[in-house]
């Protein structure tokens, strides 16, 4: 992280509703922003998510919802709260987005993995294996996942065509 402004979001986990602060870095260090000053506000969204992952850059959002249904903000910082839909397959409960947003995993309730490039027009790939929950590094070279038992698993390219 850089010095600058950044947006931090969460979930209100007793009603889903979605919400965001602003903060500025003050101190930077060799690992980042070691200093953060906030206005202590919290803003709503508009968003009624389960699950949310945002990119380093706070610009591109992923969501899903109880439901299963799969949502995307491509301006986090912007303020807008226009999410557009992503079609995915049926049953997604975890999503993650890449630190750069170029790659998206995402778990079902009964363990299927995919994988689709950081942008809403591509289709989801089905990837083997099953796992609870999955989380992508920053620049989306390696997916690190939990499967049962809570056996931790990585995986190297995290998507065909990223070198």
């Amino acid at each position: 992280m850089s010095s600058g402004k950044y947006r931090i979001w969460a979930i209100d986990t007793t009603d889903g509703n979605v919400w965001y602060t602003d903060v500025t870095c003050t101190t930077k260090g060799q690992y980042g922003c070691t200093g953060m000053f906030g206005n202590g506000w919290w803003k709503p969204n508009t968003a009624k998510l389960s699950h949310l992952s945002v990119s380093a850059n706070g610009l591109l959002l992923w969501g899903v919802q109880s439901s299963g249904w799969v949502w995307y903000l491509g301006d986090g910082l912007g303020g807008s709260s226009t999410w557009t839909r992503v079609p995915a397959p049926s049953g997604i409960t975890t999503i993650s987005v890449s630190g750069d947003g170029s790659t998206v995993w995402a778990t079902t309730s009964s363990g299927q993995i995919y994988q689709r490039p950081g942008d809403v027009t591509s289709d989801w790939v089905a990837i083997p294996g099953y796992l609870t929950d999955v989380k992508v590094a920053g620049d989306g070279s390696t997916v690190y996942g939990i499967g049962g038992g809570y056996a931790v698993y990585y995986r190297g390219c995290a998507y065909p065509g990223k070198k």
